[in-house]
């Protein structure tokens, strides 16, 4: 897992996390992000929505969750050879703001999946104990570990 405890201030009003060549350490794996809200992570009381097209289909699948504990799915089984490598991004609203709304997270994403088919997708999601100040997030793999990876964040202001 990779965590960012200390990213959001209130410098900015949105912050987008952008993940570059993922190619993940497994074969076939999602790809999950995890709120910290006064420096502890949120294990629980996750629920996402994501919309996905493989090449080989012309309808959306979709991937979603009302309970849970992996966190906000923000890809879905990218492959782990070199030419399966995965980009995207997801963003924070108002992250510094604690006015007893939860933190709703944007996401889209495009790479190859375990079965070498281009899938692309995009979705939100949000943990129902989100309602304080974020402080970063964590991503995990849905198994072992993350591998090869960059990341990049942008903060935007109104």
């Amino acid at each position: 897992a990779y965590t960012e405890a200390s990213l959001f201030t209130s410098t900015y009003d949105t912050y987008r996390i952008y993940i570059l060549d993922w190619i993940p350490q497994n074969d076939g794996i999602d790809l999950h992000v995890k709120l910290e809200i006064g420096g502890s992570t949120r294990t629980d009381n996750y629920a996402f929505h994501k919309t996905r097209v493989k090449s080989d289909s012309s309808s959306y699948n979709a991937s979603y969750s009302n309970t849970d504990t992996a966190g906000i799915r923000v890809m879905d089984t990218i492959g782990n050879a070199s030419e399966e490598v995965a980009f995207g991004w997801f963003e924070y609203y108002n992250p510094s703001v604690s006015n007893g709304e939860h933190h709703h997270i944007s996401n889209w994403n495009v790479g190859m999946d375990n079965a070498h088919l281009q899938t692309s997708g995009m979705g939100g999601g949000v943990c129902r104990d989100s309602t304080g100040i974020l402080d970063g997030f964590t991503l995990e793999a849905s198994s072992g570990g993350l591998g090869a990876y960059n990341l990049y964040a942008y903060g935007l202001k109104s």
